[in-house]
């Protein structure tokens, strides 16, 4: 049985909630968590508001782990987008681009080499749009997680809480790790004062999921979620 501690985290360009961009100290938090596998959201690449760094592969460099970045707004040169940054080797990724009007969306689908068995990682940052969520999750990102008969694992902020349609629509046919929650902490956002739970790890039929808990931190406006799966 092969064991994997992965987490997800909304790092807001690397901006905490004193407003200060310091992808170091979100390299601290990430080495302290010491996950695996760890899905980004809201990461950077050149841009002048986080002075012009490639976050994904500053954290990469400094975590010391492989990475792959999916971008999903685009200015010119500099983009901002999703992340997965991985001990295991990364054999192959896609970056879905999900339909929108005004509202880029993307899924990063990173496979990863786990003691020579594949592991797929869906990593998502869905819009604001109830609408376009329930469109991108019933025709794009849940049927390509269904049809995957080797393990797979949805990670990511889906900007809804548990009790919304969205999630309960997931729920209905992968599990919430959740249901593990070892912790006192229940909800993701704001990070300052916590109120619902925005982020999440989800696992298909090939996974089980063994330890759940929400990592408290204000290096971000949201809070980094891990869970410990098993498959074989």
């Amino acid at each position: 049985m092969l064991k994997v501690k992965i987490a997800t985290y909304n790092i807001r360009n690397c901006q905490g909630i004193d407003g200060k961009t310091d992808p170091s100290r979100i390299a601290g938090l990430l080495k302290e968590i010491d996950a695996d596998i760890i899905a980004l959201q809201e990461v950077d690449k050149y841009r002048f508001r986080s002075n012009l760094a490639n976050q994904a592969c500053k954290l990469s460099k400094l975590l010391q782990m492989n990475y792959v970045y999916g971008p999903v707004n685009r200015y010119f040169l500099a983009s901002a987008g999703n992340a997965l940054l991985s001990k295991y080797p990364i054999t192959a990724h896609i970056n879905h681009v999900l339909p929108y009007t005004r509202d880029p969306r993307c899924c990063l689908q990173v496979t990863l080499d786990v003691d020579n068995r594949p592991l797929n990682v869906f990593n998502v940052h869905l819009g604001l749009n109830y609408q376009l969520r329930m469109s991108n999750l019933k025709k794009t990102i849940l049927p390509m997680i269904t049809s995957l008969e080797s393990p797979a694992v949805l990670v990511g902020d889906l900007n809804a809480s548990e009790d919304d349609p969205e999630v309960k629509l997931i729920s209905s046919c992968l599990h919430d790790t959740f249901a593990e929650n070892t912790d006192p902490l229940d909800t993701t956002f704001p990070a300052n004062e916590p109120n619902e739970r925005l982020d999440y790890i989800f696992t298909n039929a090939g996974c089980t999921s063994k330890k759940y808990y929400i990592f408290p931190s204000l290096a971000s406006d949201h809070l980094p979620v891990i869970a410990e799966i098993e498959f074989n």
